[in-house]
């Protein structure tokens, strides 16, 4: 299965260290810890979707923030994937059984960075849809 990852972190420290949530989570940096579910007792991991279009939902949910973001895509072979709880315990039945995480870092010789031309042509000509 293929997954997606949406992230703000710059694309040289995705390909330096893959996607560890431990070396990203910087609150002293001004990243709210909410993004990482600390206040609703969630698992602290890295979170992927199983399709291309909740990927671009959740750009929807963050175009605003300020920050610029990247889709990394990875094969999911291999990973202990587990269920995104927040989903089921918010009552969002679009994202339900679509977001999973990992705890362990997923390398970064697993990841690609899809194109930004690539990837946003595809999410802008949807969200004019």
């Amino acid at each position: 299965m293929l997954l997606y990852h949406v992230t703000a972190a710059a694309p040289n420290a995705i390909r330096a260290h893959g996607i560890d949530w431990r070396r990203f989570w910087r609150p002293a940096q001004g990243m709210p810890p909410e993004l990482f579910y600390v206040d609703g007792n969630y698992p602290l991991a890295n979170y992927f979707w199983d399709s291309i279009e909740d990927a671009f939902a959740w750009l929807d949910l963050h175009a605003e923030d300020g920050w610029r973001h990247y889709v990394w895509q990875l094969e999911s072979d291999g990973l202990d994937l587990q269920p995104d709880p927040w989903f089921d315990d918010n009552d969002e039945p679009d994202f339900q059984g679509h977001a999973w995480y990992v705890v362990e870092p997923v390398p970064a010789d697993r990841l690609q960075l899809l194109p930004k031309r690539v990837w946003a042509a595809e999410y802008n000509m949807r969200a004019a849809a």
